[in-house]
């Protein structure tokens, strides 16, 4: 069976919701909205009045959806909106592409602090076997480079990129070489602002290669996945490379089942710190998973491949549940009226992450009840404390003022009856000299 899958951009926010991007055969972008239990809301138009040639879609730390693409006109636009709060779209223009001459496709970006790093495959119409892949990071100022020139088929195979923990890009892609098609690697170093200007070639036989994808686990090991024609069968295979460890920067191939003949991109995941190969048959969806990154690989699950409403998905998440162990870039999933992701946890992580959530919230509660309950009592005591300190005080100073108060009037009777001693004595003397016995 021919598969029929369709692509598209899934953004999780904060807040559990997803964002789906696809562009329409008329080239509408279209947005789905569906709640955090998978559940489609609505769909709208945006950028309603152009044609969109390819998109590309990624969501910051502070819940703001970014997406960047290219019109009809050649416009590579970036525009913003964060629909939880209603704010207003923001549409900003990057640059002018030359849409009449050239052909554009595998248009994708990655945010980076406070730069957009965008990379787009190129053709010239006349010629379209030759492509390059080309660079633009936005930041305060626009700054364009090629990071390849190759020759390849009329329609250029998607490429992959990704990001290590000191944030160079890593870029995996398909090229012809002679008479074959092999697969490159090549990387670009932050720290001098350039890419590596000899590509390695990752397949090693004369055969045909097909599928190439690349992915960074937590880890910081770059794994490549492709598929190498081998006794008219594509068979897959995988290489790694750890940035951590002593091995000279060396790829090694890695040990996996036996995979046969697949029907479209095999992809990579990690999840609580397990690696997943996701990829189809074209009958099956099936999953080996490996405990010790990428060393042994063993047999996990399957499930029947549904051809319609099947989805090679590029996701971006800021969901805080996700931890340390746990990347996803790529993912198929089941989508009409809901979303089902094959063989990933994704659902459930958030699920259990608002559950610890609002048990972190609940405990907080209790634990302010608890500790209100606490204060009161304390209140209370310490008022209990203070109401009969603040008696015997004020018993205290009336039983002083009191004291005072007698010692006082004593005194006073005193002073009163010599006053009225000096007045006799006044009065004696002036009627003495009334009558003339004083000279």
């Amino acid at each position: 069976m021919v598969l029929k899958i369709q692509n598209g951009f899934l953004i999780k926010s904060l807040q559990g919701r997803y964002y789906f991007f696809q562009l329409r055969k008329n080239r509408k972008l279209v947005c789905s909205i569906f709640d955090n239990k998978n559940k489609k809301n609505r769909s709208m138009l945006l950028v309603e009045d152009e044609r969109i040639i390819d998109f590309a879609a990624d969501i910051d730390e502070e819940d703001r959806i970014h997406l960047i693409y290219i019109n009809n006109e050649g416009h590579l636009t970036h525009y913003t909106f964060k629909n939880e709060e209603n704010e207003k779209p923001k549409k900003e223009y990057i640059t002018k592409l030359d849409t009449r001459s050239n052909i554009y496709s595998n248009l994708n970006f990655k945010l980076q602090k406070n730069n957009i790093i965008i990379l787009y495959s190129c053709s010239n119409v006349i010629n379209p076997n030759i492509w390059s892949i080309h660079q633009i990071i936005k930041s305060e100022k626009i700054k364009k480079s090629t990071v390849i020139n190759t020759i390849s088929e009329k329609f250029f195979s998607p490429f992959f990129m990704d990001l290590d923990n000191l944030g160079n890009i890593h870029l995996i892609y398909r090229a012809k070489d002679i008479n074959s098609n092999h697969i490159y690697y090549t990387y670009y170093n932050v720290y001098i602002n350039k890419w590596n200007p000899t590509p390695e070639k990752i397949s090693t036989l004369n055969n045909d290669n097909i599928f190439p994808y690349l992915f960074i686990d937590t880890q910081n090991n770059i794994h490549i996945l492709w598929e190498e024609l081998i006794n008219k069968d594509y068979i897959l295979k995988s290489k790694m490379l750890s940035l951590t460890k002593s091995n000279n920067f060396k790829w090694v191939s890695t040990s996996i089942p036996t995979i046969r003949n697949c029907a479209y991109i095999p992809i990579m995941l990690e999840e609580n710190g397990i690696l997943k190969i996701i990829f189809s048959d074209g009958e099956k969806i099936k999953c080996i998973c490996s405990p010790d990154y990428g060393l042994s690989w063993k047999y996990e699950k399957e499930a029947t491949a549904e051809n319609e409403n099947m989805y090679f998905i590029f996701f971006r998440n800021n969901s805080s549940n996700f931890n340390e162990k746990n990347k996803i870039n790529n993912i198929y999933v089941k989508l009409d009226n809901s979303i089902s992701f094959y063989f990933s946890e994704i659902q459930e992580d958030f699920n259990t992450a608002e559950k610890r959530e609002i048990d972190k919230v609940q405990k907080e509660e209790t634990n302010k009840e608890t500790d209100e309950e606490k204060f009161s009592s304390v209140e209370d005591s310490a008022l209990e404390s203070f109401k009969k300190e603040t008696e015997i005080k004020i018993e205290e100073i009336s039983n002083y003022i009191k004291d005072n108060i007698n010692i006082l009037y004593s005194k006073t009777s005193s002073l009163e009856s010599k006053i009225e001693e000096i007045k006799e004595i006044l009065n004696k003397n002036e009627k003495k000299k009334r009558f003339g016995l004083f000279k």
